[in-house]
């Protein structure tokens, strides 16, 4: 009877567990996919070109140093016969294009830049100076100016994205074309005087700055700020009443550095941001 008991419970539980094991097959087995790429909502790699413009400005402040063996000419400004310190303001639009490119890594970036700017930052004044009790004889007018024609850049850029946002600094090698004049008309000891100079280099130098980019499908939109140093330039403007071999002459002394505020406009010339 016993055993009889035992191979009915067997039996039963044989059949449960068939039954279940059953159902089991029947439910449906989850199916995992991959997460699908999430493309970047802006993609800087690359080489891009554009345009761009703003405004450049600086303060010039001109020393002007004596060459004179004999003394007279530092007897005449001592007596204020003409001034030795000159201070205006220079400024003016600039407008150009520029050509770089950008590696992305992660949301670092680093990249170049070149560019080159028409410009027409420039500025002059003029100091009349009245009859001096001495030395000078006549009245003075002295007027010196300076102009920066064209201007150029070679950068290396360094920045943090943030989806379509840029933020980088910027510095390397900066170049412009200037032009610089001293003209002085007086009539020292009753007799008519006039020194001047005219003088133009290309300078070169460093510049260093900052600034902020938007990208939009294959464009992108910046302002930045540029600061530059293009050294100084010291001219030699002989005086003709004097002879050739005591080498008596002015030399002013002109600064060429400054700030620069431009907007710009980029494409993309090989684009890897989303379709």
């Amino acid at each position: 009877m016993r055993d009889s008991m035992r191979a009915l419970a067997c039996a039963l539980l044989l059949a449960a567990v068939g039954a279940s094991a059953s159902k089991a097959a029947d439910i449906p087995r989850p199916v995992y996919k991959a997460a699908p790429d999430v493309a970047p909502s802006f993609n800087w790699s690359g080489f891009y070109g554009g345009i761009h413009a703003g405004y450049g400005w600086t303060d010039a402040n001109i020393d002007v140093g004596i060459v004179d063996p004999g003394g007279i000419s530092q007897l005449v400004a001592a007596d204020g016969g003409f001034p030795l310190a000159y201070s205006f303001n220079r400024d003016g639009y600039v407008a150009g294009a520029q050509l770089g490119f950008n590696q992305q890594m992660n949301q670092w970036l680093l990249g170049w830049e070149v560019d080159f700017s028409a410009t027409g930052i420039n500025g002059s004044t003029s100091v009349f100076t009245p009859t001096c009790p001495n030395f000078c004889g006549g009245p003075n007018i002295s007027t010196v100016s300076q102009d920066m024609d064209w201007f150029g850049t070679v950068r290396a850029r360094i920045g943090y994205t943030a989806g379509p946002w840029l933020l980088y600094g910027t510095g390397g090698l900066a170049y412009g074309h200037v032009k610089y004049s001293y003209l002085q008309t007086n009539a020292p000891f009753g007799g008519p005087l006039t020194m001047s100079k005219s003088e133009s280099a290309v300078e070169v130098g460093w510049t260093a700055g900052a600034g902020v980019e938007y990208g939009f499908g294959p464009w992108s939109a910046k302002l930045e700020y540029l600061y530059y140093d293009l050294g100084d330039r010291a001219i030699g403007v002989p005086n003709p009443l004097a002879p050739p071999a005591l080498g008596v002459q002015l030399v002013p002394n002109y600064p060429n550095s400054g700030s620069i505020v431009r907007a710009g406009l980029n494409h993309k010339l090989n684009w890897f941001g989303p379709p």
